[in-house]
């Protein structure tokens, strides 16, 4: 499991490590509690914000934090991910990605957003020689529809 040392946490984050379960790295507890502060402070001492959770049976483990600011549409803590170096794209265990789980749980801008932010990821990893793991179709906010 991918987890960064308890005793190493910030000292901002207080007693917060005792929200966290064995499942859990305590960024995805971090959003999963809506803590944007500990978010931020977990972000500065250098986590990796794209790892996940090893087992987990609502997503059959692999969510990641951005996974979960995406099913409760947590903007600026997706935000935060993102520009720390979160990929859009990391679907979980179920291959359900942040994108699908905003749409299914009806956050449609927060779906666009990320659609967005795919293709901007898509662009940044075509220029960088790495095709796209994953498609995210775009958003057109004109008509409000979808499309591939």
């Amino acid at each position: 499991m991918n987890r960064i040392n308890e005793d190493a946490l910030p000292t901002e984050v207080g007693n917060f490590k005792e929200n966290f379960t064995e499942f859990e790295t305590p960024l995805v507890a971090a959003v999963r509690s809506h803590n944007r502060d500990v978010v931020k402070s977990l972000i500065k001492s250098g986590v990796d914000v794209n790892s996940s959770m090893s087992i987990h049976s609502n997503t059959g483990g692999g969510a990641t934090a951005m996974y979960y600011a995406a099913a409760d549409n947590l903007f600026g803590i997706a935000n935060l991910l993102y520009y720390a170096g979160a990929s859009v794209r990391i679907p979980n265990g179920r291959a359900v990605a942040p994108y699908d789980i905003a749409r299914e749980n009806n956050h449609n801008t927060m779906a666009a957003w990320l659609s967005e932010m795919s293709y901007l990821e898509d662009a940044k990893n075509k220029s960088d020689g790495v095709s796209p793991s994953y498609y995210v179709p775009n958003f057109d906010s004109k008509v409000g529809k979808y499309y591939s």
